[in-house]
């Protein structure tokens, strides 16, 4: 998991302090649970905890990452090739395979999933001409599995990132999206239902940075990656949404398909709005100082649909890590 090599960190007064264990077990479950979704099953995970501070944010941001990069189980390539794709940084150069079977100089430039049927596409310059070219994910074998020597233009490409807001820390936290696609294309891949001024103070107000030996702090908010599109300006990509628990219905119509994922975040937002969401993976966030009859009833619906429609649950549980104590979790998954 490329989070495991990240100096992540997160502000406090005397200066940058490491995300926690709990955030980064946070961080680490949307991530696992993104790469884990399938079409035919969904995932129902109910977790409870002490506090629900950053518990659905972190999350957010661990299915974002996630979502940047493909997954290669359906492609008849190697370990060893999978392996070198997943190890290419944005701007890596490389060899592209032409028509003719030619080798050309070229340099990677991300990936993009905001085509129909969740299609992902690679984005590769060719160096001398400087066109960039998209390769559908089948084709990516036309990608040879070593580099060239011509760094000085990759250290070109990543300057690019300095365009965007907290663009550096995108780009070490996903090292595999083309920036174009992630801030001017919009895939809804994630709906928190929340109290919004908390979500607000937590994406939009704290900050948040990634250390580097190369670029020093490269400081972010989560806004930059998971990408609201309530806090997100107009004509801008967004990768997410959140709704809030007090209003009458959800607004559906303002986006353009249900999520992968719908976050509860809290137990009344899940009793009152679940039926919304039956073709999304469900994340229910539970919180034991929130101890009432809203609790009780979410527990109690999440235990009914375990005894009557759980099914693969060892599968999902062998590939969980362990939470932190305190943390308690139930997952299974449902077919569609």
């Amino acid at each position: 998991m490329i989070l495991n090599d990240i100096d992540l960190r997160y502000r406090i007064t005397a200066g940058w302090k490491k995300i926690p264990y709990w955030g980064m077990y946070f961080i680490r479950l949307g991530y696992l649970l993104m790469n884990m979704k399938k079409q035919n099953y969904r995932t129902i995970l109910g977790i409870t905890v002490p506090t629900r501070a950053y518990a659905a944010s972190l999350i957010t941001l661990g299915i974002i990452s996630a979502s940047i990069r493909p997954s290669y189980k359906s492609l008849n390539i190697s370990r060893e090739y999978i392996e070198f794709l997943q190890s290419l940084d944005y701007g890596t150069p490389v060899y592209y395979k032409d028509k003719s079977n030619s080798q050309i100089e070229a340099y990677f430039l991300g990936f993009s999933n905001t085509y129909a049927n969740n299609h992902y596409k690679m984005k590769i310059q060719l160096a001398k001409s400087k066109k960039d070219i998209l390769i559908p994910i089948e084709d990516v074998h036309k990608l040879s599995n070593r580099i060239h020597k011509n760094t000085k233009k990759m250290r070109d490409f990543n300057r690019y990132w300095d365009l965007y807001p907290g663009g550096q820390f995108v780009r070490l936290l996903t090292r595999q999206v083309d920036p174009d696609d992630f801030y001017r294309k919009s895939k809804l891949e994630c709906i928190i239902l929340g109290k919004i001024k908390h979500l607000e103070r937590e994406i939009n107000e704290s900050p948040f940075s990634i250390i580097s030996d190369a670029t020093g702090i490269n400081q972010a908010y989560l806004q930059d990656i998971i990408r609201v599109k309530r806090f997100t300006k107009e004509n801008q990509g967004y990768r997410s949404e959140i709704f809030p628990l007090n209003q009458n219905k959800i607004l559906l119509n303002t986006i353009n398909h249900l999520p992968s994922f719908a976050i509860f975040d809290g137990a009344s937002g899940f009793i009152r709005w679940r039926d919304h969401f039956n073709n999304s993976n469900w994340i229910i966030i539970l919180d034991r100082t929130e101890w009432d009859l809203s609790f009780k009833e979410a527990v109690g619906i999440i235990n009914q649909r375990y005894i009557q429609n759980r099914v693969n649950e060892g599968e999902i549980f062998k590939d969980i890590y362990p939470p932190p104590a305190g943390i308690e979790l139930i997952a299974f998954e449902e077919r569609r």
